[in-house]
């Protein structure tokens, strides 16, 4: 699929730093859209003419994962370099940039600004398995979790899972697993009470369970956070992954 740029513009900072915009799909926007549609945020602030694009991360778990992957991506997409900084007394990082043409061509290509309302994957991610994988990568790098439930013989049991606010956006991962052929179970707008705001919220989780899912997992879809890779080499190794080793 190619994009038609003729009618974004291009203001005075994207000019001076020669920003790129893709002319067409490929496997690094494909992860960086998965990224974005994980812990990404885009926005236009009307008031002070604005475009902001922001990747939040934990300072601590996602630090090498941003600085030398996302930077890099970034970089090699859209010729631009972008800011790193922690929120100050937070756990929180930021990968962000400022761009009219990037945000302009994200919300016309699908990406919501604002808040994630029904976010979906956007169709151009299926024409290729190169995508889906990449998509789904950038997804789970941000927004999933690995971890090792102990059925009896220690930690050993691995657990991929994930909760989004959108049940499209996990009907749409169910259909990039099964092109893979790896099984999940899903459950769909459950109530849950989240003692950080005091609120109650509508999920719909997602879990691919076991042995074989995991190695078809790193077969086809992998891992680039080193948080992630971190415990899969670990288990691998040894059998099993100790609760004590999480953080």
């Amino acid at each position: 699929m190619r994009f038609n740029l003729s009618e974004i513009e291009l203001s005075r900072n994207d000019l001076r730093r020669d920003i790129n915009l893709p002319k067409e799909t490929s496997g690094d926007l494909a992860e960086f859209w998965g990224i974005m549609t994980g812990d990404g945020f885009a926005n236009y602030y009307k008031e002070n003419e604005d475009y902001m694009l922001a990747i939040a991360g934990h300072k601590k778990h996602d630090y090498d994962y941003h600085s030398n992957y996302i930077r890099p991506l970034i970089l090699k997409l859209f010729r631009i370099t972008p800011s790193f900084y922690i929120a100050k007394n937070q756990e929180t990082l930021y990968t962000t940039l400022r761009s009219k043409a990037l945000i302009t061509f994200l919300s016309e290509y699908g990406f919501p600004l604002g808040k994630k309302v029904n976010i979906r994957i956007p169709n151009w991610i299926y024409e290729k398995d190169e995508y889906m994988s990449a998509f789904l990568r950038g997804l789970a790098d941000t927004d999933f979790s690995l971890t090792f439930k102990n059925k009896g013989h220690g930690h050993n049991y691995p657990v991929i899972r994930a909760a989004f606010k959108g049940k499209l956006l996990v009907k749409g991962v169910e259909g990039i697993l099964e092109s893979f052929g790896i099984s999940f179970n899903s459950q769909y707008d459950i109530r849950e009470f989240s003692k950080q705001t005091g609120k109650y919220y509508t999920k719909s989780h997602i879990y691919i369970c076991g042995k074989k899912n995991l190695e078809l997992w790193m077969k086809y879809i992998d891992f680039k956070n080193d948080n992630h890779l971190k415990k899969f080499y670990y288990w691998q190794t040894n059998g099993v992954y100790p609760p004590h080793l999480l953080d």
